[in-house]
């Protein structure tokens, strides 16, 4: 009777464990799931989609950065409020925020309003590109 006890006890702590394990890897996995490969240059747009036309400038200068810096900007992630592990692990605290990933690095931080030239050539202040690419 004690052996059995024991037995129900040690697996109930065990499937306990294991699922706690589950937990802390996809917490972990979704906090990075933006980071991309090494190497990789990652643009990430934190936005409110309830404030979206007060952050047109940020998807103006963005279009028109990749356009003519294809190759700084290949894809761009946009993320909301409601994926807060995302927000909490990049420490956003205002909508828009703009970031940029170079292997796996924060390398540029753009937030607040701007306009789309003032971010623009922050884009390319930051990313060490010929500042005669710069817009006013």
């Amino acid at each position: 009777m004690v052996r059995t006890e024991k037995a129900v006890l040690l697996t109930f702590f065990l499937a306990i464990i294991i699922s706690c394990m589950g937990c802390q890897s996809d917490r972990t996995s979704a906090d990075y799931s933006i980071l991309g490969i090494p190497g990789e240059i990652v643009t990430v747009l934190f936005s409110d989609e309830e404030q979206i036309e007060n952050e047109s400038d940020y998807y103006d200068a963005i279009l028109d950065f990749q356009r003519i810096h294809p190759d700084y900007i290949q894809s761009i992630t946009v993320v909301s409020p409601n994926e807060e592990d995302l927000v909490e692990a990049y420490h956003i605290e205002s909508f828009p925020t703009l970031i940029v990933l170079i292997d796996n690095d924060m390398t540029t931080r753009i937030e607040g309003n701007l306009t789309r030239a003032q971010i623009f050539n922050h884009l390319v202040s930051e990313l060490n590109i010929d500042e005669q690419d710069q817009i006013s």
